[in-house]
């Protein structure tokens, strides 16, 4: 009976353990890069910084989806676009017609982690002068991962970039400083000329004589 008693005054307790929830932080980094002037023609420009993060989970991220400002610029004045992670290319494509760049980026954000992207681009050689390019990351695609929380805090496009023409380096002529030599020689009679010059470029110079015969030598 004591038996019995016991087991009839026991108490049991169930405790339900919660799960936090999965969260995925998007924000400009410190180091993206200010407003500037960049070069018909530059390869690789840096246009801005995303510092990611991620909390409560791993997150698998196939895909980034960018947005060039076309109210500023156009389709034409930007080349390839490039996205880094810690220094690493991890994704490269191109506009469409609207403005949008969807690139497969691929990469994994482990738990309790922060990566920073890098995104630059070409500028095309056909880029029109004082046009001014900006993007933004409209999307972060995770469809497989519907249990995270997605918190985009860059609103807007990102710091401006305006298109300037590409510098043109003169290319002027060699300058001959001096010219010594017999001016006159007899027959089987051997002679030695010397010319001095330079060029105000830097640039290696080949020389040739002619010799009032039409044969330069």
């Amino acid at each position: 009976m004591a038996l019995v008693a016991a087991a009839a005054f026991a108490n049991v307790y169930v405790f339900a353990q919660t799960t936090p929830q999965a969260e995925v932080a998007l924000a400009y980094d410190a180091s993206t890069p200010a407003s500037a002037n960049v070069k018909v023609g530059a390869e690789k420009v840096a246009l801005v910084n995303y510092s990611i993060s991620v909390k409560n989970g791993v997150f698998n991220l196939p895909t980034a989806t960018f947005d060039l400002d076309t109210s500023k610029s156009a389709v034409s004045d930007v080349g390839k676009l490039y996205v880094y992670k810690s220094g690493s290319m991890i994704g490269t494509g191109g506009f469409d017609a609207t403005g949008r760049a969807k690139i497969d980026v691929n990469t994994i954000i482990a738990n309790d982690t922060t990566q920073i992207w890098e995104v630059k681009a070409d500028i095309a050689a056909g880029a029109k002068v004082g046009n001014k390019i900006s993007v933004g990351l409209s999307n972060l695609s995770f469809p497989t991962q519907p249990e995270f929380t997605f918190t985009k805090m860059p609103i807007g496009m990102s710091n401006e970039m305006t298109i300037v023409a590409k510098e043109t380096v003169p290319n002027y002529p060699p300058v001959i400083t001096g010219v010594s030599g017999p001016t006159s020689l007899k027959i089987n009679e051997a002679g030695t000329w010397s010319v001095t010059a330079s060029d105000p470029d830097g640039t290696y110079l080949s020389y040739t004589v002619n010799w009032g015969d039409n044969l330069p030598q």
